[in-house]
């Protein structure tokens, strides 16, 4: 595997809608007001599969699944829709076929989560056993009234590989004079902030911040 496989790269892509109608006064509370998202990522080398539970209770992998939300290594899950306010999220190892009796894991954090369907990434970072959680604040804007152009995205990169020294992340989609896309130094745990970017295939590639020569390069 390379050797900086571990650094995550987040998209996030809006599509408006604009709907014409004549609109009324309601005082009916908006039922997103007190929600928020939160999902778990899985970037611990060494660690366990683990189990999750979200407030005490575990999710389910889809609705009307049977099966409890086990997350393995490098497993990208869905949003959970919670409750805005204080959100308690559990990790504990769980037995897999391939790991009957796994080493023992137990990790917990709570997240001060607002409301408007705001969205959280949980992740699983350090290699085994330093394994720990850390927690990103996904939405750059409230996307109640946020609008992203049609062939556009918003991109960010997290750095998550304890081993690679600090990058210079640089983006390179489509043709034009906004086709590369230089995001700003990030450190091990570090988030880059968002872009707004030409959607489409490209290549990621990481700089050494002092000399700008190349250290990893990625295809998306």
């Amino acid at each position: 595997m390379p050797k900086y496989q571990h650094l995550f790269i987040s998209t996030f892509t809006l599509v408006s809608m604009v709907i014409l109608g004549c609109a009324r006064p309601t005082d009916s509370p908006d039922p997103l007001a007190n929600t928020a998202n939160v999902r778990v990522l899985h970037f611990s080398p060494g660690a366990p599969a683990v189990n999750l539970q979200i407030n005490g209770s575990r999710p389910r992998v889809a609705p009307g699944s049977t099966a409890p939300d086990t997350i393995r290594y490098l497993d990208n899950r869905p949003y959970y829709n919670v409750p805005a306010g204080p959100v308690v999220v559990s990790l504990t190892s769980a037995r897999t076929f391939a790991i009957p009796n796994p080493p023992p894991l137990s990790l917990s954090t709570t997240i001060q989560a607002e409301g408007n369907q705001t969205r959280y990434t949980v992740a699983l970072t350090d290699t085994f056993p330093n394994t720990s959680l850390t927690v990103y604040r996904d939405t750059s804007v409230a996307p109640t009234f946020e609008t992203i152009p049609p062939g556009r995205s918003l991109v960010r990169v997290i750095h998550l590989s304890r081993n690679a020294p600090t990058v210079r992340p640089v983006l390179r989609v489509g043709v034009g004079s906004d086709s590369v896309r230089t995001f700003g130094d990030i450190s091990f745990r570090q988030a880059s902030r968002y872009l707004l970017i030409n959607s489409g295939t490209g290549t990621l590639q990481l700089l050494n911040p002092a000399t700008q020569a190349p250290i990893a390069s990625f295809t998306l």
